[in-house]
């Protein structure tokens, strides 16, 4: 029924009895404990037998149109409708000097209920009969087993005839004889065994969303909710569902809602896919377009069971075969990126955890292909398998949650390193702000209102600082306002250059040689380099006595340089300088990681910035 389906059915060994078996007789002695009983069957996949015209007339029935079943694993009526009824018929014989009392069970789940008659002595009795819906207290033994006592007296031969229901999906069961001892003690362990199974899927889907919701990681929480799908699906097929009760105005019950889960599950592992791959895939909305192809596919399958029951009928052959392809293409799907994890993510347990889990699967399939042996084998494999799977999935998600940790500490730290030096060039540009204000424009209207206050008329000297202090104040004010939409592209560094030219006596210039390479640099780079250029250029202003700067702009490989050239005095760049205005460009270039060097003689300085970027 789908990828997890035969995984939550109890595994069994066969006793092996040539003769037996090629007689078709279920031969019952001192040391018999277990048998698996398909191959010896006669069936009739047909709803009406003569059971009223007596024991010879029905023995006369069974020999003439009840076939050889050929199968070792299970007895398969077919598909519903047309096979809703089916018939099993066995001979069993006690050789030993007792009484036997046996249990006969079925382990393939794809049955409704069982009715039950023996064959003995020219006698037709009728045993009884066991339902999915039958109350644990009404059934013979209180457990979801489909089973029922069976006593043959010492050194008898009887005939076993059961008869089979269905009404959705594929009609198949699997025929298991066993001393009642033998199955009692193996029932009591299994309840065990599916109650821990249970406890445990649940206990990692609730421990999983916790992880997912306390690291608000999508990654785990997906993971739950797949994990919770399994857990729903292994609570159907192990048959705690079977005295719930369902709707009749739709078709999903409780022998079908094993398959309806399946596809719940099948669905809810595609998130989960997505974000464990994400990280190593090259295409990732091609993979989301695929995945979420086949999600929509169980789901739609999966919406078919709300259909109300005589409709459901006409389409339920189609649904067999759409989930028999589902399950294959998530086989598929799984295997693909088992390996891509491998190449790509540098893991080998995605792998491992598919090989373990779908190689039963694989197996039974091969075998069924060659031969009919091999079910002991791939029960015994099967199992326990799921969980490697699981495993790995848990393992792998642990793995990149640690990853994602690491990188959160590093982005963090990182971040408080950023904000701490944004913090001290913010305070940096203040303090510079009030420097500028007390010392130029200051200082010249001081000297202005000095000149006012002289007896001599020097109106003209006067009025010539007051505009040089109203120019002072438009050069900071135009360093200080910048619009938060503004672009820091080469045109507003060009304009930068013409408010310079504007303000100052000093000659500059700007070229463009990267041919707008600059330009694809991050926001935040066009941002610092543009604020580096403006404070060596309201440097240069300042203190270097230069006539003539040149800003140029080159393109190197994935290399952006910016020359800023002058030819004034010059300064010793071996010496250690306090001014604010070079400790802003040092923690600027030191918080972009920039490189920065500066070459002055006493002709002229020049300063180099190279910003590495991503073509």
């Amino acid at each position: 029924m789908g990828i997890f389906a035969p995984f939550f059915i109890l595994s069994c060994n066969i006793a092996k009895d040539d003769e037996a078996r090629h007689k078709g007789i279920v031969r019952i002695n001192n040391s018999f404990t277990f048998q698996d009983v398909n191959e010896l069957a006669s069936i009739f996949p047909y709803e009406k037998i003569p059971l009223e015209k007596g024991h010879d007339s029905l023995q006369l029935f069974i020999n003439q149109y009840f076939t050889k079943n050929k199968n070792k694993e299970k007895v398969s009526f077919g598909q519903v409708p047309g096979a809703e009824y089916g018939w099993v018929y066995l001979n069993l014989k006690n050789t030993s000097d007792a009484e036997k009392k046996l249990a006969t069970e079925i382990i393939y789940r794809r049955s409704e209920g069982l009715k039950a008659y023996l064959l003995n002595e020219g006698n037709l009795t009728y045993i009884g009969s066991v339902n999915r819906t039958t109350p644990l207290s009404k059934r013979f033994y209180h457990n979801f087993d489909l089973a029922f006592p069976l006593v043959i007296p010492s050194q008898k031969e009887v005939g076993l005839l059961i008869q089979s229901k269905r009404f959705t999906g594929s009609h198949d069961v699997g025929l298991v004889i066993q001393t009642e001892d033998y199955y009692l003690t193996n029932a009591i362990k299994f309840s065990y065994f599916k109650v821990f199974q249970l406890t445990l899927l649940t206990i990692i889907s609730i421990a999983a969303l916790f992880v997912g919701l306390f690291f608000k990681n999508r990654l785990f929480i997906s993971l739950s909710l797949f994990i919770f799908a399994l857990t729903v699906t292994a609570t159907a097929y192990l048959g705690y569902f079977d005295t719930v009760s369902f709707s009749p105005n739709f078709a999903l019950n409780s022998g079908n809602i094993a398959g309806f889960m399946n596809l719940i599950a099948n669905a809810s592992f595609h998130p989960f896919g997505f974000f464990l791959v994400k990280g190593i895939l090259k295409f990732p909305k091609l993979y989301k377009t695929f995945a979420g192809i086949l999600m929509v596919q169980n789901l739609a399958l999966a919406l078919t069971y709300f259909l109300p029951p005589n409709y459901f009928v006409f389409v339920n052959n189609y649904i067999y075969y759409l989930i028999m392809y589902l399950a294959n293409a998530n086989i598929v799907w799984i295997f693909f990126f088992a390996f891509l994890y491998l190449i790509r993510g540098k893991s080998k347990w995605f792998l491992i955890g598919a090989l373990a889990t779908l190689s039963p699967f694989l197996i039974r399939h091969t075998i069924e292909l060659f031969s009919t042996q091999g079910f002991k084998l791939y029960n015994e494999l099967s199992f326990l398998s799921p969980y490697f799977l699981i495993a790995a999935f848990i393992y792998l998600s642990f793995v990149q949650l640690k990853s994602k940790l690491i990188l959160k500490s590093v982005a963090d730290e990182t971040l408080s390193k950023l904000t701490s030096s944004l913090h001290e060039l913010n305070n940096n540009e203040i303090t510079k702000i009030g420097r500028n204000l007390h010392d130029q424009v200051g200082n010249t209207l001081a000297t202005a209102l000095e000149y006012l206050n002289l007896k001599k008329d020097s109106t003209i000297e006067a009025k010539g600082l007051i505009l040089l202090a109203i120019n002072e104040l438009r050069v900071i004010s135009h360093n200080i306002v910048r619009s938060n939409t503004t672009i820091y592209n080469t045109v507003e560094i060009e304009k930068l250059i013409l408010r310079m030219n504007d303000f100052s006596s000093i000659n500059y210039y700007f070229k463009d040689y990267s041919d707008n390479q600059f330009d694809k640099l991050s926001d935040n780079q066009k941002q610092n380099t543009y604020a580096i250029i403006q404070e060596l250029l309201t440097n240069i202003l300042k203190h270097s006595g230069a006539t003539e700067v040149f800003v140029e702009i080159y393109h190197e490989k994935n290399k952006i340089r910016v020359n800023v050239e002058d030819n004034g005095k010059g300064y010793d760049t071996s010496k250690e300088y306090a001014g604010i205005g070079l400790t802003n460009i040092q923690s600027r270039v030191a918080l972009l990681d920039f490189h920065y060097f500066i070459e002055s003689t006493d002709k002229g300085t020049s300063v180099f910035i190279e910003i590495a970027y991503e073509n």
